[in-house]
């Protein structure tokens, strides 16, 4: 009787683990991370102690809901980190429970593997039915001692066997001392325990082993946790010390413009005294601002300075939050907003170092906008008194936006056009005693999906007017109709020609393609947003304060729904790694010292018309207007600025620009016009500059193009090339040649030869076999080991900003000889 029950209990535990690993094994081949995880038996260690507690269930009808249970849970989050990765290379997060509503809001059904969701489900109906079937093998419910006895000794047999399992694959992990400066890299034991790079971890440790920690690492705080953190008297004396220590913005020397065909004169200060409006464009990307479709855009941009080498891959609230802060907390314990593992939230915290704050500190009212409501990402608590805007505007506050009386769901989104045009004025709003304004929007209508045109037909001109009522009824992106007319091809004049699209908009039967038709949507956009900039430079100047207006404008991240990133970019999608997917834009315009030419006859004939019958319209002005502003002074536009620049360095720059002098250890980036270069860091996956890229597990370095295969493959900096069998590194300032042969485990091409790739893992997983031997790191490139130190110096820097955070430093400091003019 025993017996029948041990084997019944037995088949049933050894089932589930046996469909557990193949779910396991089909994830991560799909995904395309490996075979198994590289701890493989860490991974089983735990499958093991579930299977465990499973076991010892008394009722099989409960046992075999829980197994198949725990095996859709393991198919959601398969399918799940299949979309994040497709789309992010990122995994599922327990942290990302935070933003259930916003992820829910944007979420679209194109992000799905249908196919793995099927095959998997179909694993899980295969248990099933197979639980079903040995239902029949007899063994009695009934539990008397000796069974309770029978089951939990061997309840505690295997569970004392995983731990063992558990703690052997822990002991197996490589590691090495904190004092290497690839530690972060080369220590197992740091990634499993902190989890810093969420991909790189997954594809290490497995679901069950990622998960495992990621939920302790959720209910008790992040894992590594250093002595400065535990007690907050010494923290401050840290941050004391670690602040004593940084150098200031004026300690760095001028970046030198002459190379950009600019001049010494756009420098510290430039900017003194000047209004601030800064645009942040959602999911912005250089070819929509361009001659046709984007006049004033594309004027801001070639007439100002542009930052054509600016990269960013994060959320929209990450993105935005950077440039106003300087960097961003990623401990689980410092989310900003109320949270599970932290539930104050650090709104009550003084963050005297953000760049509204310090604005208001020097005369300035600060005003944002955002035609979302205000608790998406917890906005309306966060861009008030913590971030330091006076006036904050959101559409469950905004009266005289349509969506305030009527939004059907997240894709039915207001104009941006008309956020700046009914509130045109209160973009300039200065309260009594101050004498300017810093006003900031956060742009929505080029937000995904673009399906409105596949989905109802493309909108031209030719379409008659029972066809253009019915797209106006059933789209989801209401008022774009006119922009969808004027949209007959993609661009042809580009800010600069690097952006230029080199794809066809039909295919080989003559059909305008998908990417083509959500490219027309995005456009749109764009362009509404491009309608209502001109009509604010337009009052600015009637009203005489163009002059003393600055205009910044930069991406939140990359046009990545439906993968139009890669399609229009003509790269492999694949091939994440590339920077130029994440390359957007970034560019100032100042009245003062620049001057704008805007003549367009793209609304030729059009006057501004608002109908809906809820909103009385405080905007009365033309459609579009033409522009034609000289400066007072020296023109300094016009320039392109192709130096590598990411959003860690927008508050520098603003900060630089306006006259400021601060502590450098205050943030992560660097201004643009400073000799100095940062790197960027994503939120989501991957560290990269604009050569490049890694995701902690290789490092893809840019290679020149070349005239044939035959021809030797250089990396960008020259110190890499590959020439038939042999491979050049530069070492120490010395090219040292290598048979490539040797190395070809360690380093090697991508397939279309435009990568050159390290195997980091493979390199710091090696050791050296004696005194002898080589040591593998010696075929990192001095440009590698650099790009390397700086993304270790990130973290450490890091470490010490949530520190700030975490610690409400400024409670107790005052950020006068950190941050002053």
């Amino acid at each position: 009787m025993l017996k029948d029950l041990l084997i019944k209990k037995s088949l049933y535990i050894g089932s589930y683990i046996v469909a557990a690993l193949i779910i396991e094994f089909i994830t991560f081949n799909v995904i395309g991370l490996a075979v198994f995880p590289t701890y493989f038996w860490l991974d089983l260690a735990i499958l093991l102690f579930i299977g465990a507690v499973i076991f010892i269930v008394p009722s099989f009808v409960a046992q075999s809901i829980l197994i198949c249970l725990m095996l859709l849970i393991q198919v959601v989050l398969a399918v799940v980190n299949e979309a994040l990765y497709s789309m992010s290379n990122m995994v599922f997060s327990l942290t990302m429970l935070n933003l259930v509503k916003e992820v829910g809001g944007v979420f679209n059904n194109d992000f799905v593997n249908y196919f793995l969701g099927a095959g998997l489900l179909l694993i899980v109906a295969a248990e099933g039915f197979l639980l079903w079937r040995m239902r029949k093998i007899g063994a009695k419910h009934s539990f008397k001692w000796q069974a309770v006895v029978l089951l939990l000794s061997v309840f505690c047999l295997t569970s004392g066997f995983s731990s063992v399992l558990y703690f052997v694959s822990l002991d197996s992990f490589i590691t090495t001392e904190a004092s290497d400066n690839l530690y972060i890299y080369k220590d197992d034991t740091y990634l499993f325990d902190t989890q810093f790079i969420g991909t790189k971890a997954y594809k290490k440790f497995g679901t069950f082993g990622f998960y495992y920690k990621n939920i302790g690492n959720f209910v008790s705080g992040d894992g590594k946790k250093s002595a400065e953190q535990q007690d907050e008297e010494t923290a401050l004396k840290a941050l004391d010390d670690y602040l004593a220590e940084g150098r200031f913005n004026s300690d760095l020397d001028a970046l030198d413009l002459t190379p950009y065909g600019g001049n010494g004169a756009l420098r510290t200060g430039t900017l003194n005294g000047q209004n601030v409006v800064l645009v942040v464009i959602e999911s912005g990307e250089w070819y929509a601002i361009n001659g046709e479709y984007t006049p004033t855009l594309y004027a801001l941009a070639t007439q100002g300075v542009s930052m054509t080498q600016y990269y960013a891959r994060d959320k929209t609230n990450h993105s935005e939050a950077m440039s106003i802060l300087g960097s961003y907390p990623a401990l689980i314990e410092n989310t900003i907003t109320s949270s599970v593992s932290n539930p104050q939230g650090l709104i009550g915290h003084s963050f005297d170092f953000s760049l509204p704050n310090i604005l208001q500190e020097g005369g300035y009212t600060t005003n944002y906008f955002h035609a979302n409501d205000g608790d998406y990402y917890g906005r309306n608590e966060t861009f008030a008194d913590l971030y330091g805007f006076d006036y904050a505007h959101f559409l469950d506050t905004m009266e005289r936006l349509k969506g305030y009386y009527d939004k059907k769901e997240f894709i039915d989104l207001d104009r941006d056009s008309e956020v700046l045009s009914q509130y045109i004025d209160d973009f300039s709003k200065k309260d009594a005693g101050d004498e300017n304004y810093f006003s900031m929007m956060m742009t929505l209508i080029s937000h995904g999906s673009y399906n409105d045109l596949i989905q109802y037909g493309d909108y031209t001109t030719v379409l008659s007017e029972k066809e253009k009522e019915d797209f106006s009824k059933n789209c989801s992106v209401k008022g774009q109709e006119r922009y969808y007319e004027r949209i007959d091809d993609f661009p042809h004049t580009y800010v600069n020609e690097a952006h230029r699209l080199n794809v066809s908009k039909t295919n080989e039967k003559g059909k305008l393609t998908d990417a083509y038709l959500r490219y027309k949507r995005y456009q749109a956009g764009v362009m509404d947003l491009d309608v209502g900039v001109n009509r604010l430079i337009h009052q600015l100047e009637a009203k005489g304060e163009l002059d003393d207006t600055a205009f910044v404008f930069y991406a939140d991240h990359n046009c990545y729904y439906n993968q139009q990133n890669y399609l229009l970019k003509d790269i492999p999608t694949t091939e994440y790694w590339n920077t130029e997917l994440y390359n957007i834009p970034f560019f100032i315009w100042s009245g003062n010292c620049m001057d704008l030419n805007i003549g367009s006859d793209l609304y030729k004939g059009l006057t501004y018309t608002n109908t809906d019958e809820n909103v009385h319209s405080s905007y009365t002005g033309d459609y579009y207007y033409d522009i034609d502003h000289r400066c007072a002074g020296e023109n300094l536009g016009g320039i392109q600025i192709s130096k590598y620049c990411n959003s860690f360095d927008i508050l520098p720059t603003l900060l630089d620009l306006l006259g400021y002098d601060f502590n450098l250890n205050l943030y992560q980036g660097v201004s643009v016009f400073k000799d100095a270069e940062s790197v960027f860091i994503s939120r989501e996956s991957g560290m990269f500059d604009a050569n490049i890229y890694s995701d902690g597990d290789s490092v893809f370095v840019k290679a020149l193009p070349r005239a044939s295969e035959t021809d030797p493959l250089y990396s960008f900096d020259g110190q890499i090339c590959f020439n038939g069998d042999a491979v050049s590194i530069r070492l120490d300032g010395e090219a040292v040649e290598m048979d490539a042969s040797g190395l070809e485990k360690y380093l090697f091409t991508d397939s279309a030869g435009d990568y050159i790739v390290y195997d980091l893992d493979a390199i710091l997983s090696t050791a050296p076999e004696d005194a002898d031997a080589v040591d593998m790191r010696d075929c990192l490139s001095d440009g590698v080991n650099e790009f390397l130190r700086r993304t270790s110096e990130y973290y450490k820097k890091q470490e010490f900003l949530e520190m700030i955070y975490k610690y409400d430093y400024f409670r107790t400091r005052s950020a006068e000889e950190l941050i002053f003019k």
